[in-house]
């Protein structure tokens, strides 16, 4: 087992979302620096429930179905375990940074509720990584479909390649390309 370099004793981790393959991955990242790693999971077969990385894994309730419920068995679980530092994985964190105040004892990975809802928010991040002065690709975000039959019209018109993306969406999905346009290119 590798330990940690700067010397601290190892920590009790909770990691929530361990149906993720990042989850498995950062269990096995942090036990190999020595520290203890749990999982918190709402499904019943999950990648951590069976890693040697992980030292148990629970069973919670589904934050999406009951949030209360899912709140208070993180709370107790860091209470229980002595968890050190809970990282909420996947769309966890959202349920998670609502109840903050209700997970002491521990540090939580977690932004308040409207930053989280800030970044996620495809439109709302552009907007602020160009307030920051960061370099962002040219963005317009539509409400209504009248804004995209307009927007489209005018992207074939002028055969221009958007990428539509829902403001709210998971990785890559219900992504529109465009077509080849004209000189095969693609965007």
């Amino acid at each position: 087992m590798i330990t940690d370099p700067s010397g601290s004793p190892p920590m009790n981790v909770l990691i929530t979302g361990g149906r993720a393959p990042v989850a498995l991955e950062l269990s096995r990242l942090l036990r190999a620096a020595g520290h203890r790693v749990h999982a918190a999971e709402s499904a019943e077969y999950h990648l951590c429930r069976v890693s040697s990385a992980v030292e148990q894994s629970f069973r919670v309730p589904a934050p999406r179905h009951n949030p209360e419920a899912y709140i208070d068995r993180l709370a107790g679980l860091v209470e229980e375990l002595h968890i050190d530092v809970l990282i909420p994985l996947c769309e966890e964190i959202f349920y998670i940074s609502v109840g903050l105040d209700r997970l002491r004892g521990c540090r939580v990975l977690s932004a308040e509720r409207e930053t989280l809802a800030r970044l996620h928010h495809k439109g709302e991040f552009i907007a602020w990584a160009r307030e920051l002065g960061l370099t962002v690709p040219k963005t317009r975000l539509l409400s209504s479909p009248e804004e995209w039959r307009i927007q489209t019209g005018e992207a074939a018109h002028k055969r221009e390649a958007w990428v539509y993306k829902p403001a709210y969406s998971r990785f890559a999905s219900k992504v529109i390309l465009p077509r080849t346009i004209a000189g095969g290119r693609r965007a």
